[in-house]
């Protein structure tokens, strides 16, 4: 009993198979230079910000240690933020630029292209009002 009536088809409660024929066009592929799984120029910023982050703590004549110690981190976290054998999250590299006494800021930047592209798009093609998801849209009595 196979009737096809669209790209899923159920054959078991809860689970689905995919006609991998009905998916549509692939996305065309990145074309951005990569290290590891993040696009090259933001991990050399990441990177970038690491080494200050060491440089400020060895200035500060503390050990990685220290710094995990300090900011409630578990033991050899640092270690393995430093080494880049893990890439940090932003809570916990703001946790780590507060405890070495350094403060992450935001700067106002231009806008990327494909950003310009989204925003073009959807200016072309809003969301209906049923989609809106804005407090403003929100009933203001329970």
């Amino acid at each position: 009993m196979n009737n096809r009536k669209g790209a899923f088809d159920t054959f078991a409660q809860g689970t689905h198979s995919v006609d991998l024929g009905k998916l549509g066009p692939a996305p065309d592929p990145c074309t951005l230079d990569h290290d590891k799984q993040y696009a090259k120029k933001v991990y050399d910023q990441y990177k970038s910000l690491v080494g200050e982050l060491v440089k400020k703590r060895r200035a500060l004549g503390l050990s990685q240690e220290d710094i995990n110690a300090a900011a409630g981190l578990a033991d050899g976290h640092i270690n393995k933020l430093e080494s880049f054998a893990r890439t940090a999250q932003f809570p916990t590299l703001r946790l780590w630029a507060e405890t070495v006494g350094l403060e992450i800021t935001l700067a106002a930047s231009r806008l990327p292209q494909a950003t310009a592209r989204a925003i073009d798009r959807r200016v072309s093609n809003p969301y209906a009002k049923n989609m809106a998801r804005h407090k403003a849209d929100m009933p203001t009595t329970l």
